[in-house]
């Protein structure tokens, strides 16, 4: 993974970074010395500039200066801050303090720390001093007294108080000493070789170059010395292996680029030998036209402009590295080839069919994975998984902790996350099987059905249990390779609900002969004699007990347990001529493939009602 990272950042010019990246967002603080007539040093603090910047305007100069004088004052990760072990303080330069203001006074960090930041200051400037010449030292006296003199930098806060309330608990304040650039580049320096790698006791000659240093990667890596039962006991080496100097700082520049957000999250990290260099900078180009200055461009949008702008169907031979926010790692993986398309053996694109079963949405084609992900896992998961938000950008949680609560929701989210993730990113079309596409269906209606409630006269979840049917039926054959499992389901609906309606006509010529009709039709019944048991609507958990039946037979007892129950309702020719060739079936008409189907009747408009409307549908009809 090292040698991919420290390519990628090779690629990346200084200028594309600067151009890129954005100040912090906070308040700023830029703070002088002065020399009176006798030559004593004193700080400004009168004449201090102070600037607060959200990140909704166009940052001034002096912001633009800020943000240049942080990438030589920035810590290089957490774990080397300069007031370690509460880790409050991120810059790393004597000339420079900065904080979030929850670790200020009033903030929960605050109040949580068992130092205070205003007791960890001197050891903050102990360990950055280090970093200048001795001749520097003596004048930042008055400098480092204004921040370990109890009390005084809230005092001098209180007297912006209208801009620092401003400023939220997660923006920075920052104090900046008025210093030239390279003064302070040079501390920086002296700070990065001391902290680039993860330990000095590692450090050593690189032995083809004895003019550089080699040490062990601070990049994500930690050692277990601290921790003697995870150390590797029986190894024949110490350390397993070294990067030089010249890799660190690669490594760096790569974090620092992944903390910015300008690239897309996951990201592509190409390794072709003849095209890498041309496809990472056509990707350098599209992120700096697609990046807003807040939002990272999505990984959907920048690879569809590089197979548009290359012309092309597919890309190939990269690394997939998904990361958060800069600070964790959590999938780095090789992608030998990226399939864009969705399209069915015919060569035309998915469809998801929204009026199977609901009718105040288009059919929508799903020509793309992308499309798959962005129209159809919102349902599938419950929001959970895709969020749509109203005039927002989707989240999307393939990584880390969920916003839901409902544990069956969460179960089918973690289970099968990684599985949708690979699907879409990873173009790894195994990896969605009909069995596993068959589960994730049957669990999240499950859910559902056990879910709703009747509330002002309306089910709470039809509405989610019809639009994943909606999914069920368009792509039920879509994750299968098997001939059992090929038959088009959406013709196959249609010829169902036809079958039903000759089947209920008096003298029906035709019978149940098919385990998807004899599925259907119990779907049928059992909806007919809900809806005839009061005028009050029944929730739809009372199917459950029905879509669990093991065999023909018992399926069969259960409604005639129903019927028998309420055998007091008033019913239709239709139903008693359904439900006698119902019972008539023998007990192999249920398979496994039935649940569905039973739904589909259950969920499908009623053809068992003698009603005015089907008079001309179905002639002949007796009441």
């Amino acid at each position: 993974m090292i040698k991919q990272l420290t390519e990628f950042a090779r690629r990346v010019q200084d200028e594309d970074m600067l151009a890129l990246r954005q100040p912090l967002k906070g308040l700023h603080i830029k703070m002088r010395l002065m020399a009176d007539t006798e030559g004593r040093v004193t700080l400004d603090e009168h004449n201090a500039e102070v600037v607060y910047w959200n990140g909704k305007k166009e940052p001034d100069d002096f912001i633009i200066w800020t943000m240049n004088v942080i990438a030589d004052a920035w810590m290089v990760g957490t774990n080397k801050c300069l007031d370690l072990p509460e880790k409050g303080i991120h810059s790393a330069s004597p000339y420079c303090v900065s904080m979030k203001r929850d670790s200020l006074e009033g903030g929960d960090k605050f109040s949580k720390d068992k130092v205070k930041i205003t007791a960890r200051y001197q050891r903050y400037f102990s360990n950055s001093l280090i970093f200048l010449d001795e001749e520097t030292l003596p004048e930042l006296g008055v400098w480092t007294r204004f921040f370990t003199e109890e009390g005084h930098v809230m005092t001098f806060l209180e007297r912006f108080k209208e801009l620092y309330e401003s400023v939220d608990m997660s923006e920075y304040v920052t104090f900046y000493l008025d210093r030239p650039m390279e003064e302070y580049s040079l501390p920086h320096q002296r700070y990065l070789a001391d902290k680039l790698f993860n330990t000095n006791e590692s450090k050593t000659q690189n032995p083809d170059n004895p003019l550089e240093i080699m040490g062990t990667s601070d990049f994500f890596n930690g050692f277990n010395s601290k921790k003697p039962y995870l150390e590797h006991k029986s190894a024949t080496f110490a350390i397993s292996g070294r990067i030089t100097e010249a890799e660190a700082h690669l490594l760096r520049r790569f974090q620092q680029l992944m903390g910015y957000r300008i690239l897309p999250n996951p990201l592509p990290i190409f390794v072709s030998t003849q095209e890498a260099e041309a496809l990472q900078q056509e990707l350098f180009r599209v992120a700096k036209i697609q990046f807003d200055g807040e939002h990272r461009p999505s990984h959907k949008s920048v690879i569809q402009a590089l197979l548009e702008n290359r012309q092309r169907e597919g890309l190939g031979n990269y690394y997939l590295l998904y990361h958060a926010q800069g600070e964790k790692i959590l999938d780095f993986d090789f992608v030998p080839k990226f399939e864009y398309k969705l399209q069915r053996e015919n060569g035309q694109p998915w469809m998801l069919y929204h009026s199977l079963f609901t009718s105040k949405v288009a059919d929508e084609s799903i020509s793309n994975v992308f499309d798959f992900q962005d129209s159809v896992l919102p349902v599938l998961f419950n929001n959970a998984l895709v969020v749509k938000r109203k005039d927002k950008p989707s989240l999307y949680n393939w990584f880390g902790d969920l916003g839901t609560k409902d544990s069956s929701t969460l179960f089918l989210v973690q289970t099968y996350r990684q599985t949708f993730y690979d699907f879409i990113y990873k173009s790894r079309r195994s990896a969605i099987t009909f069995t596993v596409f068959y589960r994730i269906m049957r669990k999240s209606i499950f859910s559902d059905l056990k879910a709703d409630k009747i509330e002002k006269g309306y089910h709470t979840h039809e509405r989610f249990i019809l639009e994943k049917l909606n999914i069920w039926f368009s792509f039920y054959h879509s994750f299968s390779s098997s001939p059992q499992h090929t038959t088009d389901m959406v013709n196959h609906l249609q010829s169902l609900r036809a079958f039903t309606v000759e089947l209920v006509k008096k003298d029906s010529p035709v019978f149940i002969e098919q385990p998807a009709q004899f599925a259907f039709v119990s779907g049928q019944i059992i909806r007919y004699i809900f809806q005839q048991i009061s005028s009050e609507k029944q929730p739809h958990e009372k199917l459950e007990r029905f879509l669990r039946a093991k065999s023909g037979d018992q399926l069969k007892s259960e409604i005639t347990k129903l019927y028998t129950q309420y055998r007091h309702i008033k019913v239709s020719g239709r139903f008693e001529r359904a439900m006698g060739q119902l019972m008539a079936c023998s007990d192999e008409q249920l398979n496994a493939d039935a649940l569905p189907f039973m739904l589909a009747g259950y969920f499908s408009d009623n053809t068992l009602f003698a009603d005015k409307v089907k008079k001309e549908e179905i002639p002949n009809e007796d009441n």
